[in-house]
């Protein structure tokens, strides 16, 4: 009897291993490039679509031609219904594409919005063995501190300088008449023992940057839309574009997806801890687009490795093997968990 439990259970154990072997790239990839819907799929569909095929070298010329038909005369996506996530993704594509996103990148930051995050803001001055005056430039109006403590001085923005922070991008320039080796820093604090050094330069006379910022859902939209703000950000990130809305993003952060997204741009250890922390024993994130994004944002971190090869185990295994009409498809015929594992999992 037992011998015929084990025989069983290494049956089970070979028909596993025999279906993730069967994984296959170019299945996928020609399931992909046989089954989108160019003209009438969502941007998010066409945009990781062509990305997925064009970094394996498919011909994505009818699919690009469909994406740019889309494109609203204001250069947002897609025409008459533009949305700032739609049209961050498309501008990713289309760069990659190596077409050029001026107008893409230009209406997008016309979207960006005052975003009220919490916390206060604290200038840290260290000015080593000397003491000295400080002068503070905000919008024309400036004021002097007499900085007193060689170790360590924090000066409230809000509080010591009566500055309010109303803008999404606020500059507050720090001359002082201490030695250039004299360290600046601007902090974040949240709550009473949480802080995030936003800023720290080794000089006398520092520009201390203010991102106060997100993105709302459209341009006529008058508040910020979290789910807009993390994927604009991930994709900006993506084109090497300056990134203003991390502090939202760090106050916003509640899921798996955000936390891959946020730790992909600024590459926190504490988000990495999260997501592996947060890794099911079989080996995914959530599901399979959420996987995708978290092994494209962890493969370069040491220390995550064996978490993406599971993940990326797992991912494989995932993959429509039995003949059909979704062979070589992700989630049963998904265009979108397919690109997406295909552009950020598998690649």
């Amino acid at each position: 009897m037992k011998k015929l439990i084990l025989v069983i259970l290494l049956f089970f154990i070979s028909l596993s291993c025999v279906s993730a072997n069967n994984y296959s790239k170019s299945d996928g990839l020609n399931w992909l490039n046989s089954h989108v819907s160019w003209a009438s799929a969502s941007i998010e569909d066409v945009s990781f679509a062509l990305l997925a095929l064009n970094s394996n070298n498919y011909d994505i010329t009818t699919g690009l031609g469909f994406l740019k038909s889309r494109k609203d005369t204001t250069g947002c996506y897609p025409t008459g219904a533009c949305t700032t996530k739609d049209t961050a993704l498309a501008a990713l594509a289309l760069s990659e594409l190596g077409e050029d996103i001026t107008n893409q990148l230009n209406w997008i930051n016309q979207t960006l919005k005052q975003a009220d995050v919490t916390g206060a803001w604290i200038i840290q001055i260290i000015p080593g063995i000397s003491t000295g005056i400080c002068t503070f430039t905000h919008k024309q109006n400036s004021q002097e501190i007499e900085i007193t403590e060689p170790s360590s001085q924090w000066i409230y923005i809000q509080n010591d300088l009566s500055i309010s922070i109303t803008d999404p991008i606020e500059t507050i320039n720090v001359n002082c008449d201490l030695p250039s080796t004299t360290k600046i820093s601007l902090i974040r604090k949240v709550g009473t023992s949480e802080f995030h050094i936003v800023q720290e330069e080794t000089s006398n006379n520092v520009d201390m940057i203010i991102n106060n910022a997100c993105y709302p859902q459209t341009l006529t939209s008058t508040s910020c839309n979290i789910e807009s703000s993390f994927y604009v950000s991930w994709a900006l990130n993506k084109l090497n574009q300056e990134i203003n809305t991390l502090p939202y993003l760090e106050d916003n952060v509640n899921n798996n997806l955000y936390y891959t997204m946020i730790q992909s741009i600024d590459s926190n250890q504490n988000y990495i801890t999260y997501l592996i922390s947060n890794q099911n024993s079989a080996g995914y994130w959530t599901d399979i687009y959420t996987t995708s994004f978290v092994i494209n944002s962890l493969k370069t971190d040491y220390s995550s490795q064996n978490a993406v090869e599971n993940a990326t185990s797992w991912l494989e295994a995932q993959q429509v093997t039995t003949p059909g009409e979704n062979q070589g498809s992700w989630n049963n015929g998904n265009v979108l968990d397919t690109a997406v594992a295909l552009y950020l999992g598998l690649t």
